[in-house]
């Protein structure tokens, strides 16, 4: 064999198992430093060598449109941002986390019919990310019945970049949404079809559901918990007339708990961490109103390059002062993943980021509605495609109110499930299509 064909064959093996790569490149790109900017060059380096064995650098995708108008923002902002150096570990988050998704891409069209595979690799995630934030989230007292357990619960993983104190249990609590809806839904539809599918695995997606929906309750986060109750309604509407009756039910029931306790549960205050204040603050709805506005106002004076990614904890205080928050409090972000989104990057950004999530919808809706549910399959695709929305519509809300934003830290996670989601839409959407091609000739 020729070192050509050696070459070639090791860059094939190469893109067979980027995800690998991808993993081992997750310490340098999330927690990036000067040392290690220059391995962001491996991300463009893999695409090349795609280019160069298949034609095509990036998969086709019912996404690239958005994703490519998502890239010129952020291209855009670094024109506006007080400083590349602040705004670069954000922009190596997303450049990191679009890798993510055209890998899951990649890996579920090289392996039809096996989707499951994948889904399950994403439960290994989800479950790591929960033991992590059982032994290493800054736990907070917030609801009485709880605080007996969580008091209990040592402090044992600290000094986290960007987590000093403990991982927040607000941005646990919308990391854990994308992983426990899924899970939750697999698990009641093995449930269902035990006979076929087995005891063993039964079990065992029921164990993975309860422990993620255990670790999100402990958060006590009201944006999760509000995220959650969405999530969970819509995977209760796809879930035949039973499942509207339960809507019903629970409608019912809020509203008689709202007539009883009152509207102001809503003014509820809602904990901060301020990790490098080291205090304990509450932002309070009132508190929470006020960032939404200047937030607004920082979308109206960089409309269309936004203020650079990552910069409004540093320049609200500056542009637009808080009167009442501290201003020694770090404002991470603007608590709406859709006011951060054109922050950071001006309406076209938002626009874009609004483009991936409807599409992304919209692909899951195709499959719901296509895909008939076969007892004797280990996942129907139907069913990965509702436990994917209902996690992806759980995070959006949980959004509304809190965010992580394009960029952060777990935000990668985000782009797997959505990977996850358009991949699946590639494979039905294939499968249909020679279907139908058998049925006419």
């Amino acid at each position: 064999m020729s070192k050509r064909s050696c070459f070639q064959k090791g860059v094939d093996q190469l893109l067979k198992y980027e995800w690998i790569v991808l993993a081992a490149l997750a310490l340098p790109m999330l927690f990036l430093r000067a040392e290690t900017i220059p391995l962001l060059l491996i991300l463009p380096a893999i695409w090349g060598l795609r280019w160069w064995r298949t034609g095509t650098p990036l998969i086709s995708t019912p996404l690239n449109i958005p994703l490519l108008l998502l890239a010129l923002s952020i291209l855009i902002s670094t024109w506006a941002t007080f400083s590349v150096e602040f705004s670069l570990p954000k922009i190596s988050g997303v450049l990191y986390s679009l890798a993510w998704f055209f890998s899951v891409v990649h890996w579920m069209r090289d392996r039809k019919g096996k989707s499951y595979r994948a889904l399950l690799g994403f439960f290994i995630i989800g479950l790591g990310v929960a033991g992590l934030g059982l032994i290493g989230t800054d736990w907070r007292e917030k609801l009485p019945w709880l605080k007996s357990i969580v008091t209990k619960i040592p402090l044992m993983v600290t000094g986290l970049q960007g987590a000093e104190a403990g991982i927040h249990p607000n941005e646990l609590a919308g990391v854990l949404l994308l992983f426990a809806m899924p899970a939750l839904t697999l698990a009641i539809w093995s449930f269902r079809s035990r006979i076929s599918q087995g005891w063993f695995r039964t079990v065992l997606t029921i164990f993975i559901a309860t422990f993620l929906l255990s670790i999100l309750l402990l958060t006590q986060s009201r944006s999760g918990l509000i995220g959650l109750a969405v999530g969970g309604g819509l995977l209760l509407l796809c879930s035949g007339r039973l499942g509207r009756i339960v809507i019903a039910l629970g409608l019912v029931t809020g509203f008689v708990l709202i007539a009883g306790f009152g509207p102001e549960i809503l003014g509820a205050s809602t904990s901060y961490g301020m990790a490098e204040a080291g205090a304990l603050g509450e932002i309070k709805l009132k508190a929470r109103l006020e960032i939404w506005s200047r937030a607004i106002y920082g979308i109206q004076d960089f409309p269309f390059t936004g203020m650079g990614m990552g910069t409004f904890r540093k320049v609200v205080q500056v542009l637009y002062p808080l009167f009442l928050i501290s201003p020694d409090t770090d404002i991470a972000h603007a608590h709406n993943i859709f006011l951060q989104t054109g922050l950071d990057l001006g309406l076209p950004g938002l626009i874009a980021y609004l483009a991936i999530l409807i599409v992304t919808f919209g692909c899951l809706a195709a499959i719901i509605r296509s895909s008939p549910d076969h007892p004797d399959v280990v996942f129907p695709p139907s069913r990965m495609a509702i436990g994917l929305a209902s996690g992806l519509c759980a995070h959006t809300v949980y959004g509304l109110t809190d965010a992580i934003a394009l960029g952060a830290r777990p935000g990668f996670m985000w782009w797997i499930a959505v990977g996850l989601a358009i991949g699946l839409y590639l494979e039905t959407d294939s499968r249909s299509t020679v279907e139908k091609r058998r049925t006419f000739t």
